[in-house]
């Protein structure tokens, strides 16, 4: 699959809504994904971790303090492979996985299941067990409440 990556997805992030049009200069250098086969989770959602949200793109995931790169997901199987960044403060240039339950129209839940693992191929094979979606607001995501993004 064809993603927009990189510095352009992350200026966009930091510019906010005039980082939209920061896109569009970025279109001759960088492909976008074909339609239908966007991340479904896309979106900028209302975070209990941001009061400036947190969005979902095919290129990037995370608030304005925190962002990683997706590298690759599958909507089927409700998960996405993410990059940290090279500067993060933790994990830099690590692999995580993040599963997700479905979205409605309110918006879904999501947990960290891996973190900091060496390759991508790592984080996709790494056991999801630990969400466990019959707890999303107890301890079922790792011995924490799953992170529930709403519109």
């Amino acid at each position: 699959m064809t993603m927009m990556r990189g510095r352009c997805a992350r200026v966009a992030l930091a510019l906010g809504l005039a980082g939209t049009m920061a896109l569009g200069a970025c279109a001759e250098d960088e492909a976008t994904a074909p339609a239908g086969d966007a991340i479904e989770v896309a979106g900028t959602w209302t975070s209990p971790f941001s009061s400036d949200g947190e969005l979902i793109s095919d290129s990037v995931w995370g608030t304005p303090d925190f962002m990683v790169d997706v590298v690759s997901f599958d909507n089927a199987a409700n998960f996405a492979v993410t990059r940290n960044l090279a500067t993060a403060d933790y994990a830099p240039s690590k692999f995580n996985k993040n599963v997700w339950t479905e979205p409605d129209a309110t918006g879904f839940y999501y947990c960290t299941v891996a973190f900091g693992l060496d390759t991508a191929e790592a984080a996709a094979a790494a056991d999801a067990s630990v969400a466990d979606v019959n707890d999303l607001e107890g301890a079922g995501c790792g011995g924490f409440g799953w992170t529930h993004l709403t519109k």
